[in-house]
């Protein structure tokens, strides 16, 4: 027998690694009503909730739209040397996913980790160097005010002349 049936899921059994394999029929065999229950009853409830009531166009939208293709920040304020910064604004009404986005130019280039996101009508900070320095600066902006602060970047800003950010 190559091929093993689960629901409308074929798994070929030469492409499995044996302890894959194992695991898998084990948890066939054990307990099935409980899982049965939680496949038949426990999750369409969920993928309702998830589509239909926190979804857009829902009864309670928890869940943004898509984020449009065609949004746009701006460079704010950019203050120069090894306790500087570059301030990315986001003057759009939605929040803004800059996962994997890149700031370059003046003398500087930093890519966005993952999970990054600039709230509506707000903005982040791009340390140059460490967060912990950006926090001891003593003029604004610094630590205690409630700042959005990531980096470090690579480089030190040397004006604000050039800086861009850009989606790829």
């Amino acid at each position: 027998m190559r091929f093993l049936l689960l629901g409308y899921t074929y798994i070929d059994l030469f492409e499995v690694d044996p302890l894959c394999f194992y695991t898998l029929l084990t948890w066939l065999a054990v307990e099935c009503a409980p899982r049965r229950q939680l496949i038949t009853e426990q999750l369409p409830i969920r993928k309702d909730q998830l589509y239909n009531k926190y979804g857009p166009g829902g009864d309670t939208p928890l869940i943004p739209d898509a984020q449009p293709r065609d949004v746009s920040l701006s460079i704010g304020a950019v203050s120069t040397g090894s306790d500087g910064f570059v301030e990315v604004v986001n003057d759009n009404d939605i929040a803004v996913d800059v996962s994997g986005w890149k700031l370059s130019g003046g003398g500087v280039t930093f890519t966005f980790v993952p999970g990054t996101v600039i709230p509506p009508k707000d903005s982040v900070y791009v340390a140059a160097s460490s967060i912990g320095t950006f926090k001891g600066r003593g003029s604004a902006p610094s630590g205690g005010q409630g700042l959005f602060v990531v980096g470090p970047m690579e480089g030190t800003p040397s004006g604000p002349a050039g800086i861009s950010i850009s989606s790829s």
